[in-house]
């Protein structure tokens, strides 16, 4: 099942793409349709891959997938959140490298359970025009880089958000890139990525953390 798809996700607009060239210093090509008037349908083909994927990344990872519920709806029940959450969040997304999570929390040492709260209380309402400060105010806190930020605010809205990861970048690019992936870890490049999701989760009417489980799981499955 979807065995040729290797291009579904690739940006279709030729403007986007030349935008992600210039600036990633990467080729990225345009999705190829097979059918030319696929998008004119009212059932968008690329819609049951993305949902076969997302819903097989639900199967194959079950703690991430609780955790994630579980967390999030606190946040946003709680509209901030203070150290042990922080903590909890760091464990979801590093759990496959227990050094980074040791590291991370070490620097987390550097602030008190007060300025998690007063730091993500301020940042989690912005509003999406705010998406350079919402990263930037959550790298504040020490050991809170975009990849842990990225999390931070897909956990609080999945509707707009998606978790900045390495297997992301490889799908979207089709390749790895040029450059080392410590290249990529700056802010912008978040949200540029942002930008390419958000333009799908419209276009397919996804929310954003539903096309970005879908990039990684599919991504994960060619390793």
């Amino acid at each position: 099942m979807f065995e040729n798809d290797s291009n579904i996700y690739k940006l279709y607009a030729e403007k986007r793409t030349s935008e992600y060239e210039k600036y990633y210093a990467v080729t990225v090509k345009p999705i190829e349709l097979s059918d030319p008037d696929a998008n004119k349908k009212t059932t968008d083909p690329f819609i049951e891959d993305i949902q076969y994927w997302a819903a097989k990344y639900d199967e194959d990872h079950p703690w991430w997938t609780s955790e994630e519920k579980r967390i999030g709806d606190k946040i946003r029940e709680d509209k901030e959140f203070g150290m042990e959450t922080l903590k909890e969040i760091v464990e979801w997304k590093f759990k496959t490298v227990p050094g980074r999570i040791v590291r991370i929390k070490n620097l987390l040492k550097n602030h008190t359970d007060k300025e998690v709260k007063e730091i993500t209380g301020t940042v989690l309402p912005l509003p999406k025009s705010e998406d350079r400060n919402k990263v930037h105010g959550l790298c504040e806190l020490k050991g809170v880089g975009p990849a842990l930020a990225s999390t931070i605010l897909t956990f609080h809205d999945p509707q707009d958000y998606c978790v900045y990861d390495i297997h992301i970048l490889r799908e979207v690019y089709g390749e790895e890139p040029k450059h080392p992936f410590n290249k990529y870890t700056g802010c912008r490049h978040y949200i540029r990525l942002l930008e390419y999701i958000r333009l799908e989760s419209s276009r397919l009417d996804l929310p954003a953390r539903t096309i970005e489980k879908a990039l990684f799981k599919k991504n994960m499955s060619r390793n």
